[in-house]
């Protein structure tokens, strides 16, 4: 068997290539093509033997999921994240990856390096959800100025605020529209306007939308000027964002220097069985050398939260 590095990383490649094949053509397409049976009168819609695969896939995946007390993720989790699929089809994508580059590293490497690289993709897809969910909720907490511009605006405007809030859903980006969209949907099923702004600003982790949601039910409460009471949230809200924003820019270096002091004992790991495989073999063929690797990825994680600590400044 051939153990040069060129041949490990070209088999990883190949075996990518082919699970993103997967990914690209078959389980989540990306247009919407109109079915035959529209297009040609008379014509049954036909699919092709890997879309029948596919879809008794999916829908195997879908059935153990529902059967199963514990499911690896939720269709909430990935409403937050802003995936537009199903959790089976999430959970067969990141299978397919897994199994996939485990069995090249398995295939190329050996048994540790299978389950090392299964064990990364997971990761990596819990990974990709946090990443992509913390990235939405920052878009809405950098949209909300102009939304409460716009909600103070409407009302000057004499609208009411349901239809300020309609507005805003129909009128600004993602993520405030979808959120705002699903405020207007559970109002006009019965769903008390603030109550519903109360779940927005807990599901997106908001406080500033919660503010927002609290001036509505004190107006409601106690009557007043809305659009200017929404104007004074709205520059507070400013404010903090600016504060925000020069802490982050004041505290880039030490964010930096822990992702550079986190990532160098990985990188060096790699480069070194790259470079010279039987350097490090001692640690990847010997039990002590195991548990020496488990003993170092531990103390790495504890790095990393402690540096997350010290750089992430709550105020």
């Amino acid at each position: 068997m051939n153990d040069s590095p060129l041949f490990l990383l070209g088999g990883i490649l190949l075996a990518l290539g082919a699970a993103f094949c997967l990914l690209w053509f078959v389980i989540a397409p990306g247009g919407r093509a109109i079915p035959l049976s529209r297009r040609q009168f008379g014509a049954a819609a036909r699919d092709s033997a890997l879309t029948r695969l596919t879809n008794s896939s999916v829908g195997a995946v879908d059935t153990v999921l529902n059967n199963s007390r514990w499911a690896p993720v939720k269709d909430a989790t990935l409403e937050l994240a802003g995936l537009k699929m199903r959790r089976a089809d999430f959970v067969l994508v990141v299978a397919v990856l897994a199994g996939a580059t485990g069995a090249a590293g398995w295939a190329f490497t050996g048994l540790l390096a299978g389950a090392l690289f299964t064990v990364a993709v997971v990761a990596g897809s819990y990974a990709y959800l946090r990443i992509r969910t913390a990235k939405r909720e920052q878009r809405f907490e950098e949209q909300l100025p102009d939304t409460l511009q716009m909600l103070s605006g409407n009302v000057k405007a004499g609208h009411s605020i349901l239809r300020s809030v309609d507005s805003v859903a129909q009128e600004t980006d993602e993520p405030t529209s979808a959120e705002f969209a699903r405020v207007v949907n559970e109002t006009r099923l019965g769903r008390d306007l603030s109550d519903a702004l109360a779940t927005t600003a807990r599901r997106m982790h908001s406080e500033d939308c919660q503010w927002i949601a609290e001036a509505i039910s004190i107006h409601r409460e106690v009557g007043g000027n809305l659009g200017e009471v929404l104007d004074q949230v709205g520059e507070t809200i400013r404010e903090r964002a600016q504060i925000k924003r020069q802490v982050r820019s004041l505290s880039a270096e030490g964010r930096m220097s822990g992702w550079v002091l986190t990532s160098l004992p990985v990188v060096m790991f790699v480069l070194l069985n790259l470079v010279n495989p039987g350097y490090a073999g001692i640690l990847t063929h010997s039990i002590i050398g195991i548990l020496l690797l488990v003993v170092g990825a531990t103390l790495l994680i504890i790095g990393i939260l402690l540096v997350r600590k010290v750089v992430k400044i709550k105020f």
